[in-house]
């Protein structure tokens, strides 16, 4: 279990289709109360439920102000956001960490 104000790092998967959703949603839950660091560099596909996912998350974890971040977004990633018409700040990456 995490502690109140605690801080979890967590690196993405390369293959995030749609059946990865639960368990990256999974852990999200179990850190909810943290400071959440998305580490994006290695992904090289990601599915619509799995960017669902990471835009409620943001926004969760936002309304609560609690830190939620994607940091080195890989070129995948960033398309499949570009693709999908989602703009990369929805997903928590800053405007310095974009590939």
């Amino acid at each position: 279990m995490s502690q109140e104000g605690g801080y979890c790092e967590i690196t993405l998967e390369p293959k995030l289709a749609s059946r990865a959703a639960p368990e990256l949603y999974g852990k999200l839950k179990q850190h909810a109360s943290d400071t959440v660091v998305l580490d994006a560099s290695k992904v090289e596909q990601i599915g619509v439920l799995v960017m669902q996912i990471l835009i409620a998350a943001v926004k969760d974890w936002g309304s609560r102000s609690v830190d939620f971040e994607v940091v080195d977004p890989s070129s995948a990633f960033c398309e499949s956001a570009k693709t999908l018409g989602i703009d990369l700040e929805l997903l928590g990456v800053p405007a310095t960490g974009r590939a």
